[in-house]
């Protein structure tokens, strides 16, 4: 068995899916395992999309996702005929928690009119869309 702590070390170059796999294959008489878990961030499990905050909304409303593997991620927003109205993130993401928040303009920065606006999360593999509305 291997000294926790040269673990703990070795993950300092390696990243948190590093310690979490191998957190497990140490002992070193001193310390148990559980004192290391506090170290691990908790990732999320799969992909997840939540209801924005508030909604309905003006001026703005907070949209919180979930991303459980390194990915391109897209968050962006239509009206109701499916149009795009704007794109508020569209880039990789490592595993984590996410938040963005829509100020209610377009991609050119301009207000849009009251209404009922869907916001759509794409990664490979996972794709959801979600139902919101902006009252002025």
């Amino acid at each position: 068995m291997r000294h926790c702590d040269d673990l703990v070390k070795e993950y300092q170059g390696k990243g948190h899916q590093y310690l979490a796999e191998n957190i497990g294959r140490c002992d070193d008489g001193r310390k148990g395992q559980d004192e290391y878990q506090g170290m691990l961030p908790v990732f999320p499990q799969e992909f997840a999309l939540y209801q924005n905050y508030p909604n309905p909304f003006n001026p703005a409303t907070v949209i919180r996702y979930e991303v459980a593997t390194a990915g391109d991620v897209k968050i962006r927003i239509y009206n109701v005929r499916g149009a795009l109205v704007t794109t508020l993130y569209d880039g990789h993401r490592k595993p984590g928690r996410y938040e963005v928040v829509w100020n209610g303009q377009n991609r050119r920065g301009e207000p849009v009119s009251s209404g009922v606006y869907f916001y759509r999360m794409e990664t490979p593999g996972f794709v959801e869309t979600r139902k919101m509305v902006l009252l002025r």
